[in-house]
């Protein structure tokens, strides 16, 4: 098989019918990634030897007749803020390079009992290191000179790249949604307290969310089924249902209804964006969707009250027990903690009450359409090291211009779903972002994936 252009899905196939060994598969995506990661910078840290151990013991199980399910031997990877007991966990900083956690991550846990092989650990790029991130800029694999995103960079270049078939990343303004977007990806953003965040370094409360970055959306479903449900350690964990993701990939969008903003997600837009974005949602519409145009006349506002929120959140809910952070605990934490704790109570009292307008709005949005669809980003992805642009006649630092589309779902705490559309002239991929009601993955998943089936997906690959 080829290894580079293989989907998740494709390979758990041929792992089931023993087609392929796990260590047959696992050994060609780590020398992938030991060839390609000096120069993308994708992983800081490659588990050679827990990836093999565990690749060893899924093919004994597998010959054994004991199959887990289709990520049994699966190489993926995981961004470097979720604690791995045999790997390191830096979470971005190199004084840190060296810690070891003494527990897994739940989504670690999660993935290891469904026999998921992890390579290794993914750049964490955060905004807060902007310039000079201490693990140096990942480059896009589709440009090596360009951006593929921030925060969660690392996942989505190594997904994008074949170094591992799926990963794991975090979204706190659009963290896996954009760096999906500027890769080719699929990156879903799941409801607020879907996903266990025990054992992550996330620094936003409420609005920091842990979700997949995939190929495709049956891979999306394949992944989010395993990390998803109730986490008694989190205590924003939601006790819900979990419906099987699969179940919904019926590729049959007839009725389906499309909601389109008439406001907001189209400002700013460069013309290859907006062209093509609106030619995926008539595709939707060719596939059977009925597109409808939705006002949100507060939608904007998100963008005015995000970080005082996030921040001042944030502050409320660790400043009583700073003191018995560990040693390790990263320096970004400590940062949004002290400008939390600066927000003024009036200023937060309005903000709250916004975010709660603009959440019965979108909420009132979902009584007629099914999902929202909208750009991801307003421009492809930008040129790597730049963070300051002139553009559409203002000035924006990069990390406003990359979330502006993508912030709104974190403050509402909806759930967001980024995919490929397209591409620009010049080869760079262009994303599409659906938005559902709360806990609507599944519908979000099933639009995706109508509309990879409807067009033909991603049918090429960088490197």
């Amino acid at each position: 098989m080829d290894f580079n252009t293989a989907t998740l899905h494709r390979a758990a196939d041929l792992i089931r019918s023993r087609e392929v060994s796990p260590v047959e598969l696992v050994e060609a995506h780590l020398a992938r990634t030991k060839k390609l990661n000096p120069t993308l910078n994708a992983y800081v840290a490659i588990g050679e030897e827990p990836a093999m151990r565990d690749a060893r013991a899924a093919e004994a199980e597998i010959l054994d007749g004991r199959y887990r399910g289709p990520l049994h031997g699966v190489p993926i990877s995981v961004k470097d803020i979720f604690n791995t007991t045999d790997m390191p966990t830096a979470f971005g900083q190199r004084s840190l390079s060296g810690f070891i956690p003494d527990h897994n991550a739940a989504i670690v846990e999660r993935l290891r009992e469904a026999g998921a092989v992890i390579i290794g650990k993914t750049n964490p790029l955060y905004g807060e290191y902007f310039p000079v991130p201490e693990v140096g800029l990942t480059r896009n694999p589709w440009n090596l000179d360009r951006l593929p995103g921030y925060s969660s960079s690392g996942s989505a270049a190594a997904v994008s790249s074949g170094c591992g078939l799926a990963s794991v990343g975090s979204d706190g303004g659009g963290s896996v949604r954009y760096p999906a977007a500027c890769t080719g990806l699929v990156g879903m953003k799941p409801t607020f307290g879907l996903v266990s965040r025990f054992g992550a370094a996330l620094y936003g409360v409420p609005n920091d969310y842990v979700g997949p970055l995939t190929r495709t959306a049956r891979d999306n479903a394949t992944m989010l089924q395993v990390i998803a449900g109730f986490d008694p350690r989190d205590p924003f964990s939601a006790n819900v249902a979990i419906p099987e993701y699969a179940e919904a990939l019926t590729g049959d969008l007839a009725g389906v209804r499309v909601g389109v903003s008439t406001d907001y997600f189209w400002d700013f837009l460069h013309p290859e964006v907006e062209a093509t974005v609106r030619r995926a949602i008539d595709q939707l519409g060719e596939a059977g969707c009925e597109i409808i145009e939705v006002p949100l006349p507060n939608i904007h506002r998100t963008n005015d009250i995000h970080t005082m929120l996030s921040e001042g959140e944030t502050a409320g809910y660790f400043q009583p027990v700073m003191k018995d952070f560990p040693p390790e605990t990263p320096n970004i934490l400590y940062q949004r903690i002290h400008r939390g704790s600066k927000v003024l109570a009036a200023d937060y009292i309005q903000a709250y009450a916004m975010r709660n307008k603009i959440r019965k709005e979108l909420d009132a949005a979902f009584e007629n359409v099914d999902v929202l669809a909208t750009p991801s980003s307003i421009l492809p992805p930008p040129p790597l090291g730049k963070y300051e642009f002139d553009h559409s006649g203002r000035e924006w630092v990069i990390g406003d211009l990359a979330s502006r589309l993508s912030r709104p779902l974190n403050t509402t705490g909806h759930p967001a779903l980024s995919m490929n559309c397209g591409f620009t002239a010049d080869g760079l991929p262009i994303g599409l972002q659906l938005v559902a009601a709360n806990f609507g993955e599944a519908t979000l998943l099933k639009v995706a994936d109508g509309l990879e089936k409807a067009t033909g997906g991603v049918e090429r690959w960088p490197l």
